[in-house]
């Protein structure tokens, strides 16, 4: 997290005042706070994208960090 942070990100539990959400690779979770960042529109990425970012010493582009989880887009009727 130091890399981040050393890039200029900053965490928050905030959903509304965060840039992009960030989940855990696998399966994604209904949470409260992701249901809120899609309402939001955020963007949204597995933490993947923090970790190579930081590796990297730059922002990663999150279309390659997107989650995917076929089964919980079918059931919730979306695309993350």
């Amino acid at each position: 997290m130091d890399a981040f942070h050393r890039l200029g990100g900053r965490v928050t539990k905030a959903v509304r005042s965060a840039d992009v959400f960030v989940v855990q690779a696998g399966p994604v979770k209904e949470t409260t706070k992701l249901v809120a960042a899609v309402a939001l529109g955020k963007d949204i990425a597995t933490e993947s994208w923090v970790i190579e970012s930081g590796r990297k010493g730059r922002f990663l582009d999150l279309r390659e960090f997107l989650p995917k989880d076929d089964k919980r887009e079918r059931e919730w009727q979306l695309d993350l």
